[in-house]
Order: C-alpha cells, then structure tokens, then sequence
C-alpha cells in the first residue's frame, strides 16, 4: 500500500510538472502554471491521501515517517519498512511516468536528456540555498503532520 501511495503521488505530482510544461504562452499563462502545479499537487495528495489512510496512514514522505518515529508514534522497524517502502514507490511513479510520456515530448517539455519532474537547484541559487529551502519545506512538512 506504501509503495501503491507514493507511486501515485509521484505520478500525478510529476504529470501536473509535465502538463503545465506543455502550456506556451505569456505572462497570464505562467501564471496560470503555478496554479495548475499547486492544483496537480495539492489534490493529487489529498486524494493519495485521503485512498490510503485506512492502510498505511497516508505517509508520503520518508521524512514524515521518521517525523511520527520521533514523536514515538511509528516503531522503528516500521519507520524503516515505509521508508523503503515510499522510496521504491518513488522509482515506480516515475517510471510508469516515463513510460507513458512519449519520448519526442519529453525532450520537448524538459530538454534533450532531462525528464519532467526533475529535481534541480536553479541556476541563480548555489547549493547551499537550495538546500535550505528544500529543508524548511520538509520541516514545515514535519511539523505540519
């Protein structure tokens, strides 16, 4: 169920990427980009989810996980199993992504050799910055669950 959950969030989080990728336009229409991404993402993890709460608590994220092992609510054998677990879910998302975008519109939405999704500091940011954000995201994350 764990690997079920984060398959699915991957997918419809990295396809909302993919879909908004495809849009040209002005200004309105980047605009209208980031709200389609937070929409993609926001509901395609509130249905994830919402589908698989009763199993396996709706975990996402290996760092929530170990968040509620902290908070002594997850044992630590199944901090580690939903780990993995969410991980390998991970991989499957994105592979099933990739597998159903074809070749010639990957290149097309991302760049030669690079796939919707991708995770990468901007070019404008060093490593440390991207860092950081990435941190306090998670931490909001944490703390929020």
């Amino acid at each position: 169920a764990v690997v079920s959950t984060q398959s699915t969030g991957v997918y419809l989080g990295c396809g909302g990427v993919a879909g908004a990728c495809l849009a040209n336009g002005d200004a309105t229409t980047a605009a209208a980009k980031v709200l389609y991404l937070s929409l993609a993402f926001g509901i395609g993890i509130g249905a994830v989810v919402h589908m698989f709460s009763d199993i396996s608590g709706g975990q996402l994220n290996p760092a929530v996980s170990f968040g509620l092992f902290f908070a002594r609510k997850l044992s630590l054998i199944k901090t580690l199993i939903f780990s993995v677990c969410q991980i390998v879910g991970g991989i499957v998302g994105a592979g099933v992504l990739k597998i159903s975008i074809p070749g010639n519109l990957t290149a097309e939405i991302a760049g030669e050799g690079v796939f919707p999704g991708t995770v990468a500091v901007h070019e404008d940011l060093s490593v440390g910055q991207g860092f950081l954000y990435e941190f306090m995201g998670t931490l909001i994350l944490v703390i929020t669950v």
